[in-house]
């Protein structure tokens, strides 16, 4: 006889009573819980995490919000800015989609994950927020660009022209 069980814990008691205090969980991950009783076959119990489920965890959530709030302040998207600048004053508004694209589909790398966050989870909110800084600052500095590009072809024309 196999008895299958979804938990939300890692321990074995009841999933609405509260953990035993000998149980110390950092994280309720949900499991998959397999128990074989004894009778029937040797005994067995097998614990497996599925990672669909892990990221359904809302612990998860939570480091997907410390991993943006650390993008927030230590990730730079002066560079992009400083290219959606330079395509938006060399080719207008084509530059500035061009640079946004690119920001877009950039990836950013993760100096350090701190101790106690999943790694995964936290990677995944640092670098869906280093993506949006990087596509905000190209299109803002593509736009300053054309801007630019604008007011450089007025003046240009307006000078030549004798008004």
């Amino acid at each position: 006889m196999t008895l299958t069980h979804d938990m939300s814990y890692a321990s074995l008691h009841h999933p609405r009573s509260p953990a035993p205090d000998h149980i110390i969980c950092r994280r309720a991950v949900p499991q998959r819980v397999r128990i074989t009783a004894p009778g029937r076959s040797s005994p067995a119990i097998s614990v497996t995490t599925t990672p669909a489920l892990r990221l359904l965890s809302p612990d998860c959530d939570l480091d997907r919000t410390r991993g943006r709030e650390a993008a927030g302040t230590t990730h730079s998207g002066s560079g992009w800015m400083a290219g959606g600048f330079v395509s938006g004053v060399l080719l207008g508004l084509i530059g500035t989609a061009i640079s946004y694209a690119m920001a877009s589909s950039s990836i950013a790398e993760v100096n350090r994950v701190p101790d106690g966050v999943e790694p995964s989870c936290y990677r995944e909110g640092y670098t869906s927020k280093a993506r949006g800084m990087n596509t905000s600052n190209a299109l803002t500095g593509g736009l300053l660009g054309t801007a630019v590009l604008v007011l450089i072809v007025i003046s240009a024309t307006s000078s030549s022209s004798g008004y």
